[in-house]
């Protein structure tokens, strides 16, 4: 089963309340945070719900490694303080979550990433991918995205 990550890129200032109740149900309650799912029917419905407001696209699991080893919280500190004590290993938690057997609140690890802006900036954010950065993305585009916000 494919791995959906999903972005959020602009803000909710008088929005529908579908739309708020949306983002929070993907754990993306602030700009710039990334969420990793399973692609299932009920996935695709709420990203039509939040096209207009996120970017998402296939992720593969050398980028949930990345995301996890370096913007992953468990608790109020980072993954590589407490993996440490914990033995808790970026790979593994990565092949767990991609093979679909755990999700990251199995490991204690918080459900989002917060990220930062993309070196370069997002582009325009009020027009779909070709031309902006809103909408589904192909997977490599959408990786490069990632890396540039890791």
């Amino acid at each position: 089963m494919a791995m959906i990550g999903i972005i959020r890129l602009r803000g909710m200032w008088s929005k529908a309340p579908k739309v708020r109740q949306t983002f929070e149900h993907l754990k993306l309650q602030r700009l710039n945070c990334c969420s990793v799912y399973s692609d299932t029917p009920s996935l695709q419905g709420m990203l039509r719900q939040v096209k207009d407001y996120a970017t998402w696209g296939e992720i593969d699991a050398k980028s949930i490694e990345a995301l996890v080893s370096r913007r992953a919280m468990i608790g109020n500190r980072k993954f590589s303080q407490a993996g440490k004590e914990g033995k808790l290993d970026a790979a593994k938690v990565a092949a767990e979550v991609y093979g679909g057997k755990k999700r990251l609140a199995d490991f204690g690890i918080t459900p989002y990433f917060r990220l930062t802006p993309p070196t370069g900036g997002h582009g325009r954010i009020k027009l779909a991918f070709p031309a902006g950065a809103l909408g589904p993305r192909p997977a490599a585009d959408f990786a490069a995205l990632l890396k540039s916000m890791i």
